[in-house]
């Protein structure tokens, strides 16, 4: 930190970065460390009291000081992969002030998620607070090796390119292989770091999985082995910034030297009378909750209600309990598995494809960005969570299939009512530009439209998740009644407005073709412009087929369970509801065959990404260093 600090060349986004990276390993080896160390001498001695304290005081700012240090490794890593794309830009969009600002507000808000987690007494927001953490450790896995994967891609093609130019980008484009050099050897830095800390959590990560997910016992002795382990990643990291960062082992080595040369002074000594603390352990480990569950046998803490069947979870359908068909339930996760990659990389290329196209920026699109946005968050959440509630119900762990549960119907709930409202929404804005025709553009913005659909996201998700948690009968049923209103209108909205659509534009080709293009100069329409609109509303009705040949079964089951009380068999609501995962894996698809802007852009990337056309093009790198 002393080196960061006083030296000029390393006041750089990414070093504010590895600042707080080193701050977060101060802290753990001045801290943490040392309650450690009274936590297994209290657990060796049979100190109940000192136990409990150091409990209390070792596990909420240790789990939040190790979560904060690998997202600030994630964090270096993707500042690394900004800084060689964005090239010129960098410097201006990613500034020390603003990574001072993000990490404060990082702090700000995800320390008291930890707190919550350890502290509170109310199980889902535990639980919601373990899988918030959960989710960012798993974003950050999947991000690391990505940004590392495109930063090496990018780098080798730009080294092919100065071998086969001879130095010709070097004047054009104003890069070397000298920048080169000393980008790739600070990436190296961070992908070393980045390689002993996951070494250092993984025995950790496996030993807390087992234990809290799967009801595997866990030895004492493992459990604290990979703790220290996860400890001694603070006293390997700042090994590795002295060997790959040569600034800072210049720095440090200047400074040992002139501290060295210093001459001893006596000094003053100084009393300081002993100060008496007395801890009520018994107080401590009450406000802790169920810190500890057996006092007796000092265990280390597990934070979740312990549930005994199925009947204590907050979210449970018929159809969907936790006795589930195991042949039955692998298909469905092999299937889940398979489509997990598809789902989510799909709609990725397809948002990239719409937010990089200028073609694409209109009214219609943003309606179609929220859709492929919500599918892209079925893949990535609530698919993942079918799985891992599958298992739980297999395995008999009711715990683990009641949190999946809960997590699945609320937040799927409201995804699935986005992807229903996007659908109707982009019917119906079809159906207004053709009615509308010159004003339309004045009249529906994509600034209007953004607004829009971040004022109904914000009264849609709270009010879903919502209805999953209340126990007010009232409230259920008016936003039940409420939400079958509006599913009528929009299942009445969508055919409407199609059968208006093609019967307007089966008048216009009919006026076009007899009167010899006369309406093409009294109406503002031609042969090529109906065409291209009569594409782009097929491309959006296919899309409502596959949502609609998703949809329909589930909804089937449900009304059905709901409105008449019926026993569905298990076999049909699981397989109904798989349908409904797939369709966030059979949309992107859809877009890429019917629409040919996004296919031709992601067709583009995917080339670009896998090297096909690494000699056509060279991009700009230069001065990536900073």
């Amino acid at each position: 930190m002393w080196a960061i600090k006083g030296t000029p060349s390393l006041h750089t986004p990414s070093a504010v970065f590895l600042f707080t990276l080193a701050l977060s390993d101060f802290v753990l080896g001045i801290y943490v460390q040392p309650l450690c160390a009274a936590h297994l001498l209290a657990a060796v001695t049979h100190n109940l009291s000192l136990f409990c304290t150091t409990s209390a005081l070792l596990y909420p700012v240790g789990t939040y000081l190790s979560f904060y240090s690998f997202m600030a490794i994630a964090a270096v890593t993707v500042d690394r992969y900004l800084a060689l794309v964005l090239h010129l830009r960098c410097a201006a969009i990613i500034t020390i002030s603003r990574v001072i600002k993000f990490n404060i507000a990082v702090f700000i808000i995800s320390f008291p998620v930890v707190l919550c987690y350890w502290f509170s007494r109310i199980d889902w927001i535990r639980t919601t607070s373990l899988f918030i953490v959960i989710f960012l450790f798993i974003f950050g896995t999947f991000a690391i090796p990505f940004c590392y994967c495109r930063i090496f891609m990018i780098l080798r093609r730009h080294k092919k390119q100065l071998q086969d130019q001879n130095d010709l980008a070097k004047r054009i484009h104003g890069f070397s292989e000298n920048d080169l050099s000393k980008y790739r050897k600070s990436v190296l830095a961070i992908l070393y770091v980045f390689g002993v800390k996951v070494s250092s959590y993984m025995p950790c990560i496996i030993s807390f999985t087992s234990a809290n997910f799967f009801d595997e016992g866990v030895s004492w002795e493992v459990t604290f082995v990979s703790a220290i382990v996860v400890l001694w990643n603070s006293t390997f990291n700042p090994l590795f910034y002295f060997w790959r960062t040569t600034e800072i082992r210049r720095f440090a080595i200047s400074k040992l030297r002139r501290i060295s040369r210093v001459s001893s002074l006596p000094h003053n000594a100084v009393h300081v009378e002993p100060v008496n603390v007395t801890l009520n352990a018994s107080c401590i480990c009450t406000k802790m909750g169920d810190m500890e569950e057996r006092t007796n046998n000092l265990t280390f803490p597990t934070n979740f209600s312990t549930f005994t069947d199925t009947n204590n979870c907050l979210v449970e359908f018929d159809g969907s309990t936790s006795m589930e068909n195991l042949p039955v339930s692998m298909l469905h996760n092999v299937v889940n598995i398979l489509s997990i990659p598809v789902a989510t990389m799909a709609n990725f290329f397809v948002l990239w494809a719409i937010k990089e196209r200028p073609s694409l920026h209109t009214p219609s699109s943003v309606f179609l960005f929220i859709l492929a946005l919500s599918d892209f968050a079925i893949g990535v959440f609530v698919q993942p969570l079918v799985v891992i509630r599958s298992f739980g119900a297999a395995s008999h762990n009711y715990r683990l299939s009641c949190i999946s549960n809960v997590l699945i119907f609320a937040v799927g709930t409201a995804l699935a009512s986005m992807s229903f409202a996007c659908i109707t929404e982009i019917s119906f804005d079809r159906y207004l530009a053709l009615v509308l025709h010159l004003r339309y553009n004045s009249i529906i913005t994509v600034r209007r439209v953004i607004k829009y659909k971040i004022i109904a996201s914000v009264a849609i998700f709270p009010i879903t998740i919502y209805f999953w948690f209340s126990k007010e009968e009232w409230f259920k049923r008016t936003v039940l009644t409420v939400a079958i209103t509006l599913a009528a209108i929009c299942g009445t909205l969508i055919p409407i407005s199609y059968y208006k659509i093609f019967m307007i534009l089966r008048r216009h080709k009919r006026q076009i073709r007899n009167q010899n293009n006369v309406a093409t100069c009294t109406q503002g329409f031609t042969d090529t412009d109906i065409s291209k609109y009569r594409k782009s509303v097929l491309a959006i009705l296919y899309v409502l087929g596959a949502v609609a040949l998703s949809y329909i079964p589930l909804g089937v089951c449900t009304w059905m369970q709901m409105v008449f009380q019926a026993k569905i068999n298990q076999l049909v609501t699981s397989s109904a509801g798989l349908l409904v995962l797939l369709n966030s894996s059979i949309n992107p698809l859809v877009y890429c065959w019917r629409m040919t802007e996004i296919r031709r852009f992601i067709v583009m990337k995917l080339r670009s990404i896998l090297g096909v056309d690494r000699g056509r093009q060279v991009r700009s790198v230069g001065m990536i260093t900073r």
